[in-house]
């Protein structure tokens, strides 16, 4: 018997060890290519701000302004101070200075208006039309008035006037870029006590008054998760499309407790709470799913109405699954209560990704826990990929509360013969710290079958019971010497950049102007301007604007001429699309097909075309640089090409240490104007300065960084 039980723990304990999940995608297989990965972690709701807008982590922000109106509730009591209708014994009257403040509140602290939030009616709309008050005493709910107002049309006579005074403080350009959610958390009833039927009323009543005053404005509404007794989702998407009556978002509560798998087992949440809206038959495609309030909480009170948050090491776990359900099913949006400080290191990699493409991945193995829900982030732009793995569990107090550790397998199959080199580091949370930690950069090589234009990228560690791991990789050269990426040295760093690309024989500008490219002597207009999009060993080379459309792409023909032409950007990956960039001296280089096997070179008659013959000036290009691909820019941006916007994360900063979504260069002024710090990096350290206010640099670009 002692033997048994001793060659069963052996097997259990070899089984353990052996035990790993493998974690893989397919870079170069389009059905995993899902969207462009856009920030859904800068909105933050703010209760009627007219004394300021606490600062969330993530400077520039959106926030989401709640109970604007008034309607709100101090000590159990109606507060008429915050509401703009009023009775005042003879008449009903408006006052809109409150909500004119609050907007001067968050757009004079830097941040963006993402939604103003007509939830709580004034006290007023409890009185009758000659306004009497039933019962002689306002009914005060948990969140202020939630009682319907007594007459929709004084409400949507009101509700127009309230919107004439936002385009008014706004103008109507800006006033457009707002949601206008009507109603908060709908089937609750601390924020509604009518019935369903009423607020779908109340919901097409105001949706009439807003775009009478302001047409095409963004409508929605809020409502509980999908599984909730009481949610009213799936019959409003259902009351909306039977009365033609428009919504541009949908926005759901989620607030997951810690401890219970139902609430925090992604698949299953997104079935239940959030897919239940989206898969309706109702459901209008063209609009938003989102997230507009969420915490992951120990407790919550008995009113219902606050909770204890868990511990930074579950959130940060927790939010970086979560981000993963997002990208994986296309939501949108995340808001926020408080500062959102306690994600401070899983935002901060978050971000990271912004720009980058998301991919479907796989899992397969034998996990160590079965309660672990362990998976990742997989990305890419250009000859960059990230991965950001979780492992979270809802069984909080196993092992003694640290989780268990699962070995993982990160699988990357890219388009890159095997051998090609890349460099990878390797980003770790520390959960006792709270703080993350990176790792130098090291080497590697693809693997792969000789011969094949595709390899993979395969790394290994392990995962931490509520942490994440994270991983930055760079192609940085093809096998055999052959150069691959923007930042060899044989090329520098071409891309990320608009250029103008002056012949060095004729010194005319390449010119997108018409069908077939060609030079010019003038260097002015954006069909001058031409951007590198990096492409393993080769580039893409996209023009600002051409011939009479937007961004277009050089191809390099097999005519007569061998012209080179401007084109459709899709598909990118034809050969003659295609050319390899290579730096002679300074910023001159030569630009060879790959398709031709020959170098550009100006022609004779101003004719951009293709030769064999390397020999003369005509085939060498001076690039001058004209600045970033901007967002703002003429250029007509497509779904393959999708800028990262810069960020800084976190400001303010406590720790004096502030990390940069992109590497660019940076300098960093105090407030006297003098320059004490610059660098190329992704981070920036203050921590040995004394705390304040300084200057940061970026291009044409300066922020303020509060230490």
């Amino acid at each position: 018997m002692k033997l048994i039980l001793t060659l069963f723990l052996t097997l259990l304990t070899c089984f353990s060890i052996k035990a790993q999940i493998t974690l893989t995608t397919d870079f170069t297989n389009n059905s995993n290519r899902k969207q462009v990965m856009q920030n859904h972690l800068d909105t933050y709701n703010r209760i009627h701000p007219v004394n300021g807008v606490r600062q969330p982590i993530i400077a520039n922000s959106g926030i989401g302004v709640v109970r604007p109106l008034g309607g709100i509730s101090s000590g159990g009591q109606a507060d008429l101070s915050k509401d703009s209708y009023l009775w005042n014994g003879t008449s009903f009257v408006t006052d809109f200075s409150s909500l004119e403040t609050q907007i001067d509140k968050v757009l004079n602290a830097g941040f963006d208006l993402h939604q103003i939030v007509l939830d709580n009616p004034s006290w007023a709309f409890q009185r009758d039309n000659r306004g009497n008050l039933p019962g002689g005493n306002y009914v005060v709910s948990t969140y202020g008035n939630a009682m319907p107002p007594r007459s929709n049309t004084r409400w949507a006579n009101y509700l127009k006037e309230a919107m004439r005074a936002i385009v008014a403080k706004l103008g109507e350009e800006n006033a457009r870029k707002i949601q206008y959610g009507i109603g908060r958390e709908i089937g609750t009833s601390g924020h509604w006590s009518g019935t369903q039927a009423q607020f779908f009323e109340f919901y097409r009543v105001s949706v009439n008054a807003i775009l009478e005053v302001l047409p095409n404005a963004k409508v929605g509404s809020h409502f509980l998760w999908g599984s909730a007794s009481n949610s009213w989702a799936t019959d409003f998407l259902g009351y909306c499309k039977r009365r033609n009556v428009p919504y541009d978002f949908v926005g759901i509560s989620y607030y997951p407790f810690y401890n219970r798998a139902d609430r925090t087992n992604f698949d299953e949440v997104y079935n239940k709470d959030f897919g239940v809206v989206t898969r309706n038959r109702n459901w209008n495609s063209n609009a938003k799913l989102e997230v507009h309030e969420f915490a992951l909480i120990k407790s919550l009170s008995s009113a219902g109405n606050s909770f204890d948050s868990a511990d930074p090491r579950h959130q940060n776990s927790f939010v970086t699954g979560m981000m993963k359900m997002f990208y994986q099913n296309q939501m949108n949006n995340l808001t926020f209560w408080g500062t959102g400080s306690q994600y401070n290191p899983a935002i901060g990699e978050l971000l990271k990704f912004v720009g980058y493409r998301y991919y479907r991945n796989s899992k397969s193995g034998n996990q160590r826990s079965n309660g672990n829900y362990v998976n990742a982030i997989f990305a890419n732009k250009d000859n960059k990929y990230r991965v950001m793995a979780y492992n979270y569990n809802a069984n909080v107090s196993q092992n003694n509360g640290n989780g268990v550790t699962e070995r993982l397998r990160v699988r990357a199959i890219v388009n890159h013969p095997p051998g090609t080199r890349y460099r990878y580091r390797t980003i770790s949370y520390n959960r006792f710290r709270n703080t993350k930690q990176t790792s130098a950069f090291r080497e590697a090589t693809t693997n792969g079958r000789s011969g094949s234009g595709k390899s993979t990228i395969a790394l290994e560690n392990d995962l931490l019971g509520y942490s994440f791991y994270a991983y930055e990789i760079e192609v940085i050269g093809g096998s055999g010497g052959q150069t691959s990426t923007p930042t060899n040295n044989n090329t520098g760093n071409i891309t990320g950049s608009w250029y103008k690309i002056k012949n060095k024989f004729t010194n005319r500008y390449l010119d997108g102007n018409n069908a077939t490219l060609t030079s010019s002597s003038s260097q002015s207009g954006f069909d001058k301007q031409f951007q590198f999009i990096s492409r393993g060993n080769y580039y893409n080379i996209d023009i600002r604007k051409s011939f009479g459309t937007g961004t277009g792409i050089l191809r390099a023909t097999n005519d007569s001429r061998k012209s080179v032409i401007v084109t459709d950007l899709s598909p990118r990956f034809d050969n003659d699309k295609q050319f390899t960039v290579t730096r002679l001296s300074g910023n001159t280089y030569t630009i060879k097909s790959r398709a031709r096997n020959a170098y550009m070179q100006e022609a004779n008659n101003a004719q951009i075309t293709t030769t064999t013959n390397n020999s003369t000036n005509r085939t060498k290009w001076l690039l001058e640089r004209v600045g970033n691909v901007s967002k703002t820019s003429n250029n007509s941006k497509t779904t393959n090409d999708v800028e990262v916007p810069f960020s800084v994360y976190p400001n303010p900063s406590s720790s004096g240490i502030f990390e940069l979504n992109q590497a660019t260069p940076w300098e960093v002024y105090n407030i006297r104007g003098q320059k004490i710090l610059s660098g190329n990096t992704t981070q920036i350290n203050l921590s040995n300065k004394n705390r304040g206010i300084y200057l940061l640099k970026v291009e044409a670009k300066t922020l303020k960084l509060i230490y």
